[in-house]
């Protein structure tokens, strides 16, 4: 008989509990804080930093302010 023991390499929790999408200055932008839930939703989190970072522009279906750095909760 095998087991098998998955667990996470590297979390990041954000107070917010959501990933931070957001651009720092016009030309750096991040997109961090999985939550330890970010491997089911990478895809669309990484199309969304994208359009933001290249595009300029937000293309989703939750408000940008949703997902932007709070400075005050954050050590960044």
């Amino acid at each position: 008989m095998q087991s098998h023991h998955g667990d996470s390499c590297a979390t990041m929790v954000t107070p917010s509990f959501l990933p931070y999408i957001d651009l720092i200055t016009q030309t750096f932008g991040v997109a961090i804080g999985g939550n330890g839930k970010a491997g089911k939703s990478s895809d669309e989190i990484g199309r969304l930093a994208a359009d933001m970072i290249v595009k300029s522009k937000w293309n989703g279906d939750i408000s940008m302010e949703v997902f932007k750095i709070n400075a005050k909760d954050s050590k960044l």
